[in-house]
């Protein structure tokens, strides 16, 4: 559905973010038309997660994004921040974490998600090709 959020949605909602005040650097290279629906609805709701949580919980740190992939190897996303005082400060009911992952698997796919070096650090891999009625 042409409607739905995609990979080409991405720059508009990390430049929302960035005038809220949060620092995000986004590498998407890989061609937003080339990515079936599903797994840009997929991305883009993930995305969506990470920012969401890095302005709640880092509100002062800077955001990393890298999306790569192609239709043999699947998709790609990595988003990390540094974590700040306020990190820990603030605690998360994890509700969102478990809604990213759901979805992964949902899909085919898997999500991880912690604290590493002193950054909190979602990593995801979807296939290319996604099938919303398969079962985890």
């Amino acid at each position: 559905d042409a409607s739905q959020p995609g990979l080409a949605d991405l720059e508009p909602m990390a430049a929302a973010v960035r005038e809220a005040g949060l620092e995000v650097v986004l590498d998407a290279g890989t061609p937003p038309a080339a990515v079936p629906a599903g797994t840009q609805l997929a991305v883009h709701r993930i995305v969506q997660e990470c920012l969401t949580n890095a302005r709640k919980h880092a509100p002062r740190a800077l955001v990393r994004l890298e999306l790569s992939g192609n239709r043999r190897e699947g998709i790609t996303l990595r988003c990390g921040n540094d974590l700040t005082d306020l990190s820990a400060a603030i605690p998360g009911s994890k509700l969102g974490l478990v809604g990213i992952t759901e979805r992964a698997h949902m899909l085919g796919g898997r999500l991880d998600a912690g604290v590493r070096g002193g950054r909190f650090e979602v990593e995801a891999w979807l296939p290319w090709e996604t099938d919303f009625r398969r079962t985890p």
